[in-house]
């Protein structure tokens, strides 16, 4: 069941807050949403603030059949074994928030079983449940499917996904205290799968919904937006013969055009939500994933953060859609988490704020309202 968050003042520092040697507001925007997560406690603990993260990795076969992106589908195993050996940029960011880092294999291709079998970094854990070892047969040795001509996921294997992000949250709550919970991704091939996501949900133009994603060329991004506005195409027909409420469409189009690791990101915020735990989003595959659900339920959409505005142009309208004021905007367009990450260490260093600065009272130094009264 969702519950609405509890608001700011309801934070235990809140008062202390209203004191600090500053004027009133001069940090709201890192304050406020730092009060809110520390207002989601349920005890009296008075530890700093908690980050946990949580990636999915997940191939795309519209990866493998057209070049939609600057590098070959082998790099998402590739990526999955670096970042859970440690030598990732989310890997690190993870040691310096301070955070576990638990990384999940919902979706990436067949033949890596050798390359994956490592012993994670420390602080990190790495789980699989894979589509094609628990469907074997299904047709998802390449993870989803080409979605220029036909849907990423059949429903029970976007129900797994979905699943077993929800899974992830709960054991990962159960065994870390945790006020704010950081989804990342990885796989190649997922910006493609987010701008037709993006289009349909937004109902843009596919022309301004696809960017250059992990670099492409002039060359490759024409193709790019060939392959979204097929697959958004596709999309709108699947979606019109199967007339849906507004909760069913959210999952028909994570299967239509979404992804493995988008399923399970969706899945996880949802859960992390009903947990009563802050979800913050990374950029464009992260923010594409839970706006369905997003849109569809308003009491979910209060449980997202926005970290930062990805150098993604759709990114920004996701954004707005949401309702959403990312704390950075720096051209980011490297995933994994990363510019959540990054965003994180500022929601840190206000709950520190918030705990050391001295209070007007307490520096002898004259309030506002003592100047207001001379």
């Amino acid at each position: 069941m969702l519950n609405s968050p509890n608001p700011p003042e309801s934070a235990a520092l809140y008062p202390r807050y209203l004191e600090l040697t500053m004027p009133a507001g001069a940090l709201d925007a890192l304050m406020k949403p730092t009060l809110q997560l520390l207002a989601q406690r349920r005890d009296k603990d008075s530890s700093p603030l908690r980050i946990g993260i949580v990636l999915f990795a997940g191939d795309h076969g519209v990866a493998r059949a057209h070049s939609v992106s600057a590098y070959p589908a082998e790099v998402t195993p590739q990526m999955v074994a670096n970042i859970v050996a440690g030598g990732a940029a989310i890997s690190q960011l993870a040691q310096r928030r301070g955070a576990q880092l638990w990384v999940c294999d919902v979706g990436v291709a067949a033949g890596f079983d050798e390359l994956l079998s490592l012993s994670p970094g420390k602080g990190i854990r790495y789980r699989r449940a894979n589509l094609h070892q628990t469907f074997p047969g299904g047709g998802h040795e390449y993870g989803a499917a080409d979605i220029s001509s036909r849907p990423a996921l059949s429903a029970e294997a976007h129900a797994h996904c979905w699943k077993t992000g929800g899974e992830v949250v709960d054991e990962f709550l159960a065994q870390n205290k945790c006020d704010v919970l950081i989804l990342g991704e990885m796989g190649i091939g997922n910006t493609t799968a987010a701008s037709a996501l993006a289009s349909l949900v937004l109902d843009k133009n596919v022309d301004k919904c696809v960017g250059r994603g992990t670099g492409i060329d002039d060359a490759a991004l024409l193709i790019k937006k060939k392959v979204v506005a097929a697959a958004v195409e596709r999309a709108r027909h699947a979606l019109a013969e199967n007339v849906v409420n507004d909760g069913e469409r959210a999952h028909a189009l994570l299967r239509e055009v979404g992804g493995a690791e988008l399923s399970a990101i969706a899945g996880a915020a949802w859960r992390a939500a009903e947990k009563g735990c802050f979800v913050l989003l990374d950029g464009l595959i992260v923010t594409a994933a839970v706006t369905p659900h997003a849109i569809s339920n308003a009491t979910f959409a209060q449980w997202l953060m926005a970290s930062h505005q990805s150098a993604e142009l759709v990114h920004e309208h996701l954004l707005n859609a949401l309702g959403l004021n990312p704390l950075l905007k720096l051209g980011l367009r490297l995933g994994e988490g990363s510019g959540a990450a990054l965003a994180a260490g500022l929601l840190q260093d206000a709950d520190t704020l918030l705990r050391t600065m001295a209070t007007f009272s307490s520096a002898r130094v004259s309030s506002r309202s003592a100047a207001d009264e001379i």
